[in-house]
Formats: C-alpha cells, structure tokens, sequence
C-alpha cells in the first residue's frame, strides 16, 4: 500500500503517512513526535496518465497533552 508522506511545519520530522486515495479529498490528524498536533487535508490536483499531483493545508491543532 502506497501513503503520501508529509513533514511537520515546525520541525520538519516526518509524520504518519496518508493512505493515498483515488479522488477522494481526505482530512486526517497527526501528532508530531515534536507533540504539535495537525489537521491535513490532502486533496488531488492533478491525475493525469499516472502521474499525480497532491496538495495539503495544514491547520496547528495545539500541543498534545502529555
């Protein structure tokens, strides 16, 4: 299975990967091992003869409690 990797904003240490999805727009929550937590909504812009370009927005949910 194929995931889309991302990294934290802040520390830039990657986080869980996103399963990858078709066409589907996708919002998942990751907790940084930095402990920033983050809202991704990861969307396709392109899928075009296999090729294909993904973009997320990051929202700063806060620090996880510990």
């Amino acid at each position: 299975m194929v995931n889309l990797q991302f990294k934290c904003p802040t520390c830039s240490r990657k986080l869980r990967g996103v399963p990858l999805m078709q066409n589907a727009t996708q919002v998942v929550q990751r907790t940084c091992r930095c402990g920033e937590r983050w809202r991704l909504i990861v969307r396709v812009l392109k899928n075009v003869e296999g090729f294909r370009i993904d973009a997320a927005h990051f929202t700063f949910l806060g620090k996880a409690v510990r």
